[in-house]
């Protein structure tokens, strides 16, 4: 543990700082796309984006991670296809009977 350690410390001394500070302002973004990944609904309302899926035959929903810190807005994580989650958390509900 002593050795990983040392490595780590080691790592931290070579990392340099940025000159200015950054600050993001970091959003979800959702969207719900159709069998053949058209988008049907995109927006950063988690409630409206299983709403439309709800209302879609075959959709999947997917979450991207977006900077609107500057005047445009970029993306920093690429969108992953939450799908399976949403399913999840929707049976869970429904099995307690909320």
């Amino acid at each position: 543990m002593g050795e990983m350690k040392r490595l780590w410390e080691g790592k931290l001394e070579n990392f340099e700082k940025p000159a200015t500070e950054t600050k993001l302002n970091p959003h979800n973004f959702y969207e719900v796309k159709d069998s053949e990944g058209r988008g049907i609904w995109g927006g950063k309302s988690t409630l409206e984006a299983i709403k439309y899926y709800r209302q879609s035959r075959n959709a999947t929903v997917w979450v991207g991670v977006w900077d609107e810190s500057e005047d445009d807005a970029y993306l920093l994580i690429e969108p992953i296809n939450i799908t399976s989650i949403i399913l999840s958390t929707i049976a869970n509900t429904v099995d307690r009977g909320n």
